[in-house]
């Protein structure tokens, strides 16, 4: 499991880098074709804003894996030491169901979004994939961060 864990981290990575580079890339693009040609580049807003989607989402991802993302857990500082180690196994389940539940309406979401899209604008619908897709992976990566806790194995991110 850890190492199936890093290896989806080195793609989850290169996905969050790449998609990065390619906002840069048609940010600057926009940017010139607006300044210089007062036209822009069909498209480029809404893929940016799908990159930055993916890229955040990726980043959220690579956060649970790192143990680096936001926690709302106030009972870990008040109770035992001991007994945070079985806390953290209870969070990580709660937030892998809550990111399934949400991953769950994000399918339903987008396949309403993929039904009624027009013929020529299907390449917007299927972009918004990333939002079921990376839930789905926040969920599995919670999942596997319950269960590296629960053996006691380190994962060194």
């Amino acid at each position: 499991m850890l190492k199936l864990e890093r290896m989806l981290a080195r793609v989850e990575a290169t996905v969050a880098v790449g998609c990065l580079a390619a906002m840069v890339i048609l940010s600057f693009a926009q940017i010139l074709a607006r300044n210089l040609f007062n036209t822009g580049l069909p498209g480029t807003d809404i893929l940016l804003r799908y990159l930055v989607l993916v890229v955040a989402f990726f980043g959220a991802i690579l956060a649970v894996r790192e143990q680096r993302h936001i926690r709302l857990d106030v009972l870990s500082t008040l109770m035992p030491l001991s007994w945070r180690h079985h806390l953290q196994i209870f969070f990580h389940g709660v937030s892998a169901v809550v990111c399934g539940a949400l991953g769950w309406a994000a399918v339903r979401y987008w396949r309403e979004e993929w039904h009624y899209a027009m013929p020529g604008d299907r390449w917007t619908a299927a972009l918004s994939v990333v939002l079921p897709v990376s839930l789905a992976l926040l969920s599995f990566h919670f999942l596997l961060r319950a269960w590296i806790e629960a053996r006691g194995l380190d994962s060194d991110p």
